[in-house]
C-alpha cells in the first residue's frame, strides 16, 4: 500500500447510525396539508394512533442524510462493539425487531450517501 493510501484510510472514521422512523419519513405523518387531511379524513384520533405505531418501525431504505447519528468511532471495531452493546439492550427492551434501535450500522464517515 502506497503511503498516501494509509494516510487517507487513517482520516475515516465510523458513525454509528439508526434509521428513522417510517412516521419519521412517511408524507402521511410528517405534518403540514397531506398530515392534516389524513386527520380529517379517518379522523384525527385513528390518525393520531396509526401514526404512533409507524414510530416503532425503522425505515431502513430512508437516505443515510435523514439517519441519525448515535456515535462517532476511530475504528469499526470501536463501532461494532458498541452496536452490539446496543442491540444486546434493545432486544431486553424492544417488543420488534423492526423497531428503529434494533436497525443500527456503523457507516465510513467518508461514505457519498452521507451528504445526499
Amino acid at each position: 500500500m502506497k503511503p498516501r493510501h494509509a494516510a487517507a484510510l487513517a482520516l475515516v472514521g465510523w458513525y454509528l447510525m439508526a434509521p428513522p422512523s417510517v412516521a419519521e419519513t412517511s408524507w402521511v405523518c410528517a405534518g403540514g396539508l397531506t398530515d392534516w387531511i389524513m386527520g380529517a379524513w379517518i379522523g384525527d384520533t385513528k390518525h393520531r394512533d396509526d401514526c404512533a405505531k409507524l414510530e416503532g418501525i425503522a425505515d431502513p431504505h430512508a437516505p443515510l442524510s435523514k439517519w441519525f447519528r448515535l456515535g462517532a468511532f476511530d475504528t469499526i471495531v470501536q463501532c461494532e462493539a458498541e452496536r452490539n452493546e446496543n442491540h444486546a439492550r434493545g432486544r431486553e427492551n424492544s417488543t420488534s425487531p423492526l423497531d428503529p434501535a434494533m436497525q443500527q450500522e456503523c457507516i465510513a464517515s467518508d461514505d457519498p450517501r452521507l451528504a445526499k
